[in-house]
């Protein structure tokens, strides 16, 4: 299956490209910053690239066709001599249903229906009425003990999966409520509330008393005195009813109040950094291949002196350019820095020798490879050399390696800066850290003293 489709993608990216409908400078230009190599190896990475792509989006869409085929040919094969029509399960909702019909003309026409749910049979619904009635009992055990209530009741609203709902009413509003909380809070001895349920389907409504015994609160020792301080504070209050703003001391009686924290979140600030949080997400993978890039154009211009230098002495000592690259390629294998980018590029312009490519073309295609000005320069004056001959090429490269180290020291007093400035805010961080300590058990003996 690889095999096929992997021609297939091969041949829609070469019609792609053929049309113009593919944009490829962009991922040229990043595949060949962070790959470097020659013109042919970037364009086969290119390639793959979109290759691959391609392949997937193929995937994909081989997925959707026998998706959409396999559902086409069930309504095919589906019996078109009957309508199926479901209606929603009991107290559900009616549902809207759109058929067609064909008229005197043959033209197909819509007809819009409410399909109304399943109903129950006469002798079925009194099943139903004791069956939600046994429910409500048995979730009233579970979670609660009509005969002695304290707390507030759970009670159903509905029978799940029957279409009964489920109204409570009591018949003491000052001790409880028809959604079930409990007022006991004044309660000395417990009291006996009636509370009705009522089903109703549809017209049909039956009920059933339930008897609640509701006793006082019981409070633990926390408790009871939380609803203290609650209780003195709002006697307080009562004696400030017409006044719109109260300054009230925070020590009263045996109590000590405090005001509750105010919340300053703010929902759509938070929305608004998790927004930035995305796109910053979104926009750091595309960037870190032009960071990779940017890398490998500060580690060629560092290494750029030392190549030149090493150029200059095996020129002077009568090498070819080939025979001075070759020797600096030995150098990096020899110090174990086959990694590097210039190692790299140079390798490719070793094999490029190799297969034929003259001299002066390879070293522009190294020099271009490199997209530093500094080696482009360079490369010029070699290439140069070859083609024309020159007594001055080796004072020219002299000059080119004196000024290389002068950039070279401009470049490691730049990053000494930058390191200085990264290392700047941790100092203040710690300036700030180590004050706090000073100062701390000072200010807090000061605090403490009055």
């Amino acid at each position: 299956m690889k095999g096929w489709m992997r021609k297939a993608a091969e041949w829609l990216y070469h019609i792609l490209l053929k049309h113009q409908l593919l944009r490829t400078d962009e991922t040229r230009g990043l595949i060949s910053g962070i790959q470097g190599g020659n013109l042919r190896q970037t364009e086969r990475l290119v390639e793959d690239y979109y290759i691959r792509l391609i392949q997937e989006i193929m995937i994909i869409l081989l997925f959707v066709i026998l998706l959409g085929g396999a559902i086409g040919i069930r309504e095919l094969l589906s019996d078109h001599t009957t309508i199926h029509i479901v209606r929603s399960d009991y107290g559900e909702d009616a549902v809207s249903l759109t058929l067609y019909y064909e008229d005197s003309e043959h033209q197909r026409q819509p007809i819009e229906l409410e399909v109304l749910p399943v109903q129950y049979r006469e002798e079925e619904l009194e099943r139903v009425f004791d069956q939600g009635f046994a429910y409500l009992e048995e979730m009233m055990s579970v979670h609660n003990d009509l005969s002695y209530v304290t707390e507030d009741l759970q009670l159903e609203t509905e029978i799940p999966g029957s279409g009964l709902t489920v109204n409570w009413v009591s018949d003491d509003y000052e001790y409880l409520s028809d959604d079930g909380r409990i007022h006991n809070e004044e309660l000395d001895s417990p009291v006996v509330v009636n509370l009705t349920a009522e089903l109703t389907y549809n017209e049909e409504v039956r009920t059933k008393v339930y008897s609640v015994h509701i006793a006082p609160p019981e409070y633990s020792s926390e408790t009871a005195e939380q609803t203290k301080a609650a209780k003195y504070l709002e006697q307080v209050l009562q004696s400030y009813n017409y006044d719109k703003e109260i300054d009230l001391p925070a020590d009263q009686e045996e109590f000590h109040y405090y005001e509750a924290a105010q919340d300053h979140t703010d929902l759509m600030m938070i929305v608004m950094i998790g927004m930035v949080l995305i796109i910053f997400r979104i926009a750091h993978h595309k960037s870190r291949l032009k960071e990779q890039r940017e890398q490998r154009k500060r580690m060629l211009q560092s290494e750029y002196p030392i190549f030149i230098n090493q150029i200059l002495l095996y020129l002077s000592s009568g090498n070819t350019a080939q025979g001075s690259v070759i020797r600096i390629i030995t150098q990096y294998e020899k110090h174990k820095k086959t990694d590097h980018p210039l190692y790299q590029e140079l390798l490719l312009f070793k094999h490029e020798i190799q297969t034929g490519v003259a001299q002066e073309q390879a070293l522009i295609h190294f020099a271009r490879r490199t997209g530093v000005l500094s080696y482009i320069k360079a490369m010029a004056l070699l290439s140069q050399q070859i083609k024309k001959g020159g007594h001055g090429m080796v004072e020219q490269l002299e000059q080119e390696e004196h000024e290389a180290f002068e950039q070279r020291k401009e470049l490691a007093k730049k990053s000494g800066e930058e390191a200085g400035t990264k290392l700047l805010l941790p100092m203040i961080l710690l300036m700030i850290v180590s004050m706090i300590l000073v100062m701390y058990p000072a200010f807090a003996s000061f605090t403490y003293g009055f």
